[in-house]
């Protein structure tokens, strides 16, 4: 009525209610339930309008009778609705009426929930008969737009078509408890078209201008290559609770470690609508531009909606924030994106696309609500894509969609081809390379009405499926007596495990859970007391599935500490068998202290300056330590105490009290851990029973499931990342290894789920006759890590089970040698391990050798790439490219002038003229091709073997050097391409060394017996050329394929322009050429494209010296050490 009053000029709105009143059917509208209020009686009315204060007619006695009537058909009939063709699609929003009463002060006042649509609540919107596990499904539009949104048109679609859908989720996001019911503020209208009126009376976003900005097209391309390379900021997601992982783990690097930073501080994206950015600050053409992180909610929840919801919320923060730079530059405004949820996600690859392309639409159509067109919208979107086959998967689904009508969608080819970057990778299949985890949410379920009847509901998050859902009504009683007799002994058979199995999982859930696949539990405070470690599907197989699969628990709770301060250092304390003081229910653990300090001597070695264990400490040394310091790790190997009936009456036995002459326990709680400041990283808690049995004693000990879920929950609900602590008395030998092979797998890089399967694995294998593997309870992030940097691990070579696996793998290799992100020295080693499984599967393949050759040549190991290519060249009906021979020739050229250099043989002498003969030899081989096709690359060939001919035969060193620039000038000409700077560069400074010429005149060489012609042109024809090339090469490269020559053909320009220039203008130009090769050298190119340009460099160098060009030497060897440096920096 208010947004009615707004665009009518001539009604009040006690007007317009009385008009609207006298609409038939109106008041069917109003609540019906049997809670709600009764408004067919006039009396409910007579207060509404008292307190509402507005002078209505109340409706008559007729129309009042017929709403009776109506009620109490809808209430009588209700239940006999057949819902078993019917699905109920709800929608979401943060404020839905749901009540309303009159305050003591006689004042009308509206309760709300954010369980609704903003229409109706989900309590009396949804039918109470409908089947919630197949026939419900949960939107994140309001009601008003549940038939108008076109998000949802392809769920819908499905829905209607097969009954079921994946476009949406079957439960809501779980609602905080002061969002569940409120007080309805009175929300007023100050500003509103007609427009905007009418949409707000249908419930729908006020977005008058939103057609207008969904006109004009997103242009869309495809890259293949790594992240680091993308156009753009990128933007990632990243699911709750996840660690960062894979192309996170990456731009995490790219960005030294700064997301990993806020992941530590718990300030990281997660949630559906969370986001941060990392944007590098005036990027080079060649470096990172920075990630934008969203957060995609938890992974059994994720949708397409959702990842339209946060692409949406992101890219309108990053419109509206950074935009100071557009008003300066004519670039496309553009963002870079992966395919995301589209492996680990379980998205399809069109779901993805869809979501990220609609969340962007939505953000510019808001953005340009708000402010016009004084703010620029996102043009162009870039997908990147690591691997081949999915980047070609991505292509052709943007392709359909460009070609397809999507209302408030336009989308349309930037380029309409895959562009290739550097870093992109092969694979024989296109499975997912993500562990995926598949979470298993178990939660404590009672009977409505009857508080002694439990039973426990499953969730399944399966990679066919978003959500499987069932209920166990086994016999949980029975259940807990077998627990409880398992806490209290150390034993072990498989026949147990088998009949937990059995009896705590539903049938439905048993084939999945022995897939074993890594299992990440999700429990509530209750169903975490279960030994879910213990389970083991088969007798065949003799194995429980937490010892063959990673296993982790998590918690289904919201209750967390709301800021959490962790330990910025590296401390650690460790506790080991505190003196209990002759506490008679207990005797001191000699196997506690044992364990203490192997763990402090173990932990010493990385960090080595924590404190000493405190081993047989008092209870007031243990108490002091606790507060007196911040810890990244807390270790304690002491006894337990769990209290049925009083959890504060539960925790770590550190000492005895006396109340009233009778001994009592004195207990370390979670109340204690609350109480430090800063939250420890990881906890580890080795806490068991073992006792004298008398009475006390064996009361104390029961129930042991129960206390290290009581501990570990309560840790994890403080922030604590890992926590590991055991459920049941354990066999002190088996629990010193399992913490020894832990603490070694943490420390060497491993996550948290790796080291704690590695522990539990060599503990059942050496152990197996007891059940102490299966006694720790591992609560926290699968993923979090003690050491970011992971130590190498002893290579096992393996066999190739088919020859296209190996050849991917050297291409790969290569393909990772063009990033930084990788270190030299480890990828050789991988070459190397490549070969070595190569000769052990008996691999005799000319295109795997041929890669190979290529390989190590590619790492500047030329003896081992030429023996290599000469086995390929002797192989019976082998084939391999014209590429092989020219590398070949080009890679013996400079193992013979390493030869003549590295053993300082004399020019003149046998030796050197034998080298130049085998020079001239390859020289001739380089001929022979040019007479199948002359090409530019052969050209370079040429000069190449000239110019270390020249050096090994320095008397003919003029007439090689005029050779050399003649042949630089033909592989120009040839070419013919304006990118190939490189070419024109290298002529030009080699023209610049030979003295006998000037700029502008025809000069003449000479080969063998034939002659060659050509004209230089004029300084200021090179002067301009240089220029313009050095304006334009970035939005030539940022639009075609990067290739590392033609990203620094611009600091060749440079280093070219600093050659030919007066010598007044040389030390501004040379700080240019330092600056320009740095920034493409700290990104881009592998070794030995930057060991060819060090050798370029000293080559020049050593031109100027016989020229007498002192100054350009040493300048020119300047440039060289700077680079070099950072060459040796990243080796």
């Amino acid at each position: 009525m208010k947004l009615l009053g707004k665009i009518d000029f001539q009604h009040h709105i006690d007007e317009l209610i009385n008009m609207f009143a006298k609409y038939p059917g109106l008041l069917n509208l109003m609540p019906v339930n049997k809670d709600s209020h009764d408004f067919s009686k006039a009396e409910t009315w007579r207060q509404f309008q008292q307190a509402s204060g507005l002078q209505w007619n109340m409706p008559d006695e007729n129309t009042l009778n017929e709403f009776a009537t109506f009620r109490s058909f809808v209430q009588s009939n209700a239940h006999k609705i057949d819902f078993s063709n019917v699905v109920y699609l709800a929608g979401k929003d943060e404020n839905t009426p749901n009540g309303f009463h009159i305050t003591h002060k006689g004042e009308l006042q509206f309760t709300g929930t954010a369980e609704g649509d903003q229409s109706v609540t989900w309590a009396t919107g949804i039918p109470e008969n409908i089947n919630r596990d197949t026939a419900l499904y949960f939107t994140a539009v309001t009601h008003g737009g549940l038939a108008n949104d076109n998000s949802l048109f392809k769920g819908i679609r499905d829905l209607l078509t097969t009954g079921t859908t994946n476009q949406f989720v079957r439960k809501p996001d779980l609602i905080p408890a002061k969002k569940r019911q409120f007080v309805l503020n009175d929300t007023r209208v100050f500003e509103s078209d007609e427009e905007n009126g009418i949409l707000g009376i249908l419930g729908l976003p006020t977005e008058a201008k939103k057609e207008e900005a969904m006109l004009t097209p997103l242009k869309v391309s495809v890259t293949r290559g790594d992240l680091k390379y993308s156009r753009y900021p990128i933007i990632l997601g990243h699911f709750n609770r996840d660690g960062i992982l894979n192309a996170e783990y990456a731009a995490d690097i790219y960005l030294k470690r700064a997301m990993s930073d806020k992941h530590r501080l718990g300030v990281y994206p997660g949630p559906v609508g969370t986001y941060d950015f990392f944007i590098t600050q005036n990027a080079h053409e060649a470096s990172f531009k920075g990630a934008i992180i969203i957060g995609l909610g938890d992974i059994e929840r994720f949708s397409q909606q959702h990842l339209s919801i946060s692409v949406e919320k992101a890219c309108i923060s990053y419109l509206l924030n950074r935009q100071e730079a557009d008003h300066q530059k004519k670039k496309v405004k553009g963002i870079s994106v992966l395919i995301i949820g589209a492996e680990y996600g379980k998205l399809t690859i069109e779901s993805s696309c869809m979501g990220i392309l609609q969340g962007i639409a939505n953000a510019n159509a808001k953005t340009l609500q708000l402010q016009g067109h004084n703010i620029r919208h996102i043009e162009h979107v870039e997908f990147v894509e690591l691997y081949d086959d999915k980047a070609i998967q991505c292509f052709r689904t943007l392709d359909r969609i460009s070609k397809q009508n999507f209302e408030g969608l336009a989308v349309e080819w930037m380029e309409r081809k895959l562009r290739k970057s550097y870093g992109n990778r092969n694979r024989l299949t296109s499975e997912s390379s993500t562990e995926w985890w598949q979470r298993l949410t178990v939660l404590n379920q009672q009977k409505e009405g009857d508080n002694n009847y439990r039973y426990l509901s499953f969730y399944s998050s399966t990679a066919s499926a978003r959500e499987e859902r069932q209920d166990l009504r086994s016999n949980i009683r029975l259940l807990e007596e077998i627990i409880d007799k398992i806490s209290t002994q150390e034993k072990w058979t498989p026949e147990e495990s088998k009949v937990i199995f059995e009896m705590l999982i539903p049938n439905d859930f048993k084939e999945n859970i022995s897939s074993r696949n890594s299992i990440l539990w999700v429990l509530d405070e209750y169903t975490a007391a279960y030994p879910w470690e213990l389970l083991q599907a088969s007798l065949d197989k003799n194995k429980p599935l937490c010892v063959s699969s990673k296993m982790i628990r998590q918690l289904a709770t919201m209750d967390y500490r709301n800021v959490v301060y962790s330990s910025k250092g590296n401390q650690v304390l460790i506790i080991g068998d505190p003196d209990l003081e002759g506490f008679s229910a207990a005797q001191q653990l000699s196997g506690a202290a044992r364990e203490a300090e192997s763990v402090y001597l173990k932990l010493k070695k990385e960090m080595p300056n924590i404190p000493k264990p405190i081993i047989f400490g008092k209870s007031s040394d243990i108490i002091k330590a606790l507060h007196v310091s911040d810890y990244k790790v807390v270790h304690i190997s002491a006894h337990g105490i769990f209290d049925a009936e009083n959890n504060q009456e539960s925790g770590i036995l550190i000492g005895k009290y006396m109340d009233s002459k009778k001994e009592k326990p004195l207990l370390l709680t979670t109340n204690e851990f609350n109480q430090m400041q800063v939250t420890p990283e990881m906890v580890f808690i080795y806490c068991c029973f073992s006792g004298t049995m008398n009475q006390q004693s064996e009361a104390f000990s029961r129930h042991r499931t129960r206390l290290a879920a009581n501990i570990g929950t309560q840790l994890i609900k403080m922030g604590v990342k890992a926590v590991v602590v055991t459920g049941w008395a354990i066999d002190d030998q088996a629990a010193l290894e399992f913490a020894n092979v832990f603490y070694a797998s943490m420390l060497d890089g491993d996550d948290f789920g790796t080291s704690v399967r590695n522990a539990r694995k060599e503990t059942f294998n050496k152990f197996k006759y007891t059940n102490t593997w299966g006694a720790y309870q591992c609560y926290g992030d699968p993923f979090y890590r003690l050491v970011q940097d992971k130590k190498p691990s002893a290579n096992i070579v393996m066999e190739y089970d088919f020859p296209q696996e190996a050849k991917n793998d050297i291409i790969n290799l290569l393909s990772k040698a063009d990033i930084d992100f990788y270190n030299t020295d480890s990828l050789y080693k991988e070459l190397e391990l490549i070969s070595k499984r190569i000769e052990k599967s008996d691999i005799d393949d000319a295109d795997i050798l041929e890669e190979e050759a290529y390989a190590y040549s590619e790492f500047n190991r030329f003896d081992i790439a030429i023996r290599k290519y000469e086995k390929l060249f002797t192989l019976e009906k082998a084939t391999f490219n014209v590429k092989s021979i020219e590398k070949y020739c080009n890679i013996s050229c400079k193992h013979i002038l390493s030869n003549f250099l590295d053993n300082s043989i004399a020019p003149g002498s046998d030796e050197a003229k034998k080298m130049g003969q085998q020079i001239k030899a390859i020289i001739h081989k380089i001929n022979l091709m040019q007479q199948l096709n002359i090409t530019s690359e052969r050209y370079a060939l040429l000069v190449s073997a000239y110019k270390k001919w020249a050096i090994i035969e320095p008397h003919q060193f003029n007439h090689y050097l005029k050779i050399s620039a003649g042949y630089y000038q033909m592989a120009y000409t040839t070419k013919n391409s304006e990118m190939d700077m490189y070419s024109f560069c290298n002529w030009i400074t080699l023209e610049q060394f030979i003295l006998d010429r000037a700029w502008g005149e025809k000069v003449i060489f000479n080969v063998d017996d034939e002659s060659f012609k050509y004209t230089l042109p004029e300084q200021q024809q090179i002067l301009d050329k240089l220029q313009n090339h050095i304006g334009t090469i970035d939005d030539k490269i940022s639009s075609g394929d990067q290739n590392y020559w033609d990203m620094v053909s611009k600091a060749n320009a440079y280093l070219c322009l600093y050659l030919i220039s007066e010598e007044t203008h040389r030390k501004k130009i040379l700080k240019m050429v330092k600056d320009e090769y740095r920034a493409i050298w700290v990104h881009a190119g592998d070794t030995n494209k930057k060991k060819t340009e060090s050798e370029f460099f000293e080559t020049l160098a050593a031109f100027a010296l016989i020229l007498n060009q002192e100054e350009i030497a040493t300048e020119i060897l300047s440039i060289n050490e700077d680079l070099k440096s950072l060459l040796l920096a990243g080796a």
